[in-house]
């Protein structure tokens, strides 16, 4: 088999479709396709689409031939690169996660520094796509995750993709702190991500200067010692075999730290076709049994003793939306400041490896500013990925995203709910909803301080 073999069957099986059994009718199949010639013309059909995959795989940004190994993200696409980590690391790993599918650990790249190893750990979940670091003879240093989804390497044309950034570790300076201490000092400032297979460098620009990464197995990682304040990883210049380079800018998020400014201008419709008021979810005013029950999800066991559902709107995805009644907030929760939980609500929130928040909003009131309620931003150090998560009305067909640097794709929407990650250096993003007759019914613009 060689390493293209899935994608060609993927593609064969949107092309040619297999009927449902109760529909299956040989018989009527070469009816249809004339009884002299039918196996002709199947066969033909076949080869077409062979034909047609083959071209398409040419011209994507996986690169150009089947001969060996594709370009482009192709690593992640068509497995899990590096080598099965250490019984001990894949314990570890089990005991701190619980991933669907019980992923395997895979060591990609690991680095030392300072009497000290980094190691930049991979895998695979559904379809999406996970990197892990840890750190080795560093005392209270955790492991820290942080994942892209495959459809994001399968439509990007991109070098790299940073998945965290000045993430720190460990600090300088002894322990405890009065509150009016100036901040610490992180020890190290670790960045890594994803890269192409073609890529062969890749640097990175800190207010010390540019200093080189380790790369490997669809991946990098870089370490830096900043030494003082005010030191950060700026940017990420990629480089393949044949010299063609990119530059990705890198979000700073911290204090005093300017907004990342991408130099990109939103794209995609700016207002609507169509104005929709007072929309409505009817199968949550139905209480109808849609996704799956609170428990199935592992939400906390201080909720949901009334109506409560979580939707998974990409179901190859873990991010999931759950919907319900107050009783999806637990009522021993502090309240939240200026903010009365109303007495006909629907409560919303994300679902994800990390946890879980919530939030009301009076169900009549839920769609006054147009049929999208969306929140968005990140959580966690350093997260170059921006989730978006929230609910569409009934009114919504489908929803479309549009990005500063010219990507456009469906975002998943499943039972009114819809969640998905957007890249930070890709911002300005649009978020478009499209009524069943293709109208533009709402559009909200992310500009994330760019």
């Amino acid at each position: 088999m060689i390493d293209v073999e899935p994608l060609i069957r993927d593609e064969l099986e949107r092309a040619l479709p297999a009927p449902a059994a109760a529909r299956a009718d040989w018989a009527d199949v070469r009816r249809r396709a004339g009884s002299g010639n039918g196996r002709r013309r199947l066969l033909s059909a076949v080869a077409v689409a062979v034909a047609i995959v083959f071209a398409a795989v040419a011209v994507s940004p996986l690169g150009g031939t089947i001969a060996t190994t594709l370009g482009g993200f192709s690593d992640w696409l068509t497995g899990t690169p590096g080598e099965q980590a250490a019984p001990s690391e894949q314990r570890a790993f089990e005991e701190a996660n619980r991933f669907p599918g019980d992923p395997r650990l895979r060591e990609l790249v690991k680095l030392d520094l300072d009497g000290r190893q980094f190691v930049l750990y991979g895998f695979e979940t559904r379809q999406i796509v996970c990197l892990r670091v840890a750190v080795k003879a560093l005392a209270g240093v955790g492991p820290q995750a942080a994942c892209v989804s495959r459809a994001d390497l399968r439509r990007s044309g991109d070098l790299v993709l940073p998945v965290k950034a000045n993430l720190s570790v460990g600090h300088i300076g002894a322990l405890p702190r009065a509150a009016t201490d100036p901040p610490t000092v992180p020890r190290y400032l670790l960045t890594f991500g994803v890269a192409a297979t073609e890529v062969t460098k890749v640097a990175v620009a800190t207010d010390r200067g540019p200093t080189p990464a380790t790369v490997g197995n669809g991946s990098f990682l870089h370490v830096v010692a900043p030494g003082r304040r005010g030191v950060w990883t700026r940017s990420i210049e990629a480089t393949t075999r044949a010299g063609r380079t990119q530059t990705v800018p890198i979000s700073v998020q911290a204090s005093g730290e300017p907004a990342l400014r991408t130099g990109l201008r939103a794209r995609g419709p700016a207002t609507v076709e169509r104005k929709v008021d007072r929309g409505t979810i009817n199968w949550f005013v139905r209480r109808e049994p849609r996704g799956v029950p609170a428990a199935t999800a592992g939400l906390r066991q201080d909720c949901c003793n009334g109506f409560a559902r979580v939707i998974y709107p990409d179901p190859d995805d873990f991010l999931g939306v759950a919907i319900g009644d107050k009783t999806l907030r637990p009522a021993g929760a502090p309240p939240i400041p200026g903010h009365k939980i109303p007495e006909d609500p629907i409560c919303v929130g994300l679902v994800s490896r990390g946890g879980f928040g919530v939030g009301c909003r009076d169900r009549q009131q839920l769609f006054r500013r147009g049929p999208l309620e969306l929140t968005w931003g990140f959580s966690g150090g350093g997260q170059q990925s921006w989730i978006v998560s929230g609910l569409a009305s009934d009114d919504v067909a489908r929803i479309e995203v549009f990005l500063g640097n010219g990507e456009r794709w469906q975002a998943p929407l499943r039972d009114n709910a819809t969640a998905f990650r957007i890249q930070r250096a890709k911002f300005p993003a649009r978020i478009v909803a499209y009524d069943a007759a293709g109208r533009v019914i709402d559009v909200k613009t992310i500009r994330g301080g760019g």
